[in-house]
């Protein structure tokens, strides 16, 4: 489930590459504008880039937004199990997100780089369930 979460996460940075206007216009690069195709493809894509469901990331430990998880039937040592891997993955995700800010091409590729910072940033995360 986490590796599948991991992919899913990053759905969105694909999905927004998909609708920049240089890479639609390979579909028909000799037209001098967008026509209805364009659009139907553009309309398609663009759900895939609609933010994410706080809480409901990869190895989350809890969910306090929307609709709650109630965490006390769970045992103490698989909440513990869940507090250390939903720790690691932050401490994870903030080392990269500090590394990357730093690199050159974070500017002009920023929009991809940031599927896996901490989550919310740049409206993503490594999601178990990100469309609505």
């Amino acid at each position: 489930m986490s590796c599948t979460g991991f992919l899913h996460g990053s759905t969105l940075g694909f999905s927004r590459m998909g609708l920049m206007p240089e890479i639609i216009r390979w579909r028909n690069i000799k037209a001098p504008t967008f026509d209805e195709s364009d659009v139907a493809l553009m309309t398609n894509a663009a759900p895939g880039i609609h933010g994410m469901t706080e809480d409901r990331h990869v190895f989350t430990n809890a969910i306090e937004h929307g609709t709650t998880w109630d965490t006390s039937p769970i045992s103490s040592e698989v909440k513990a199990v869940l507090d250390k891997y939903d720790s690691k993955a932050e401490e994870l995700k903030t080392k990269y997100e500090n590394e990357i800010e730093k690199r050159d091409e974070f500017r002009e590729f920023g929009w991809i780089l940031t599927d896996h910072c901490t989550d919310g940033y740049d409206g993503k995360q490594h999601s178990i369930s990100t469309y609505f």
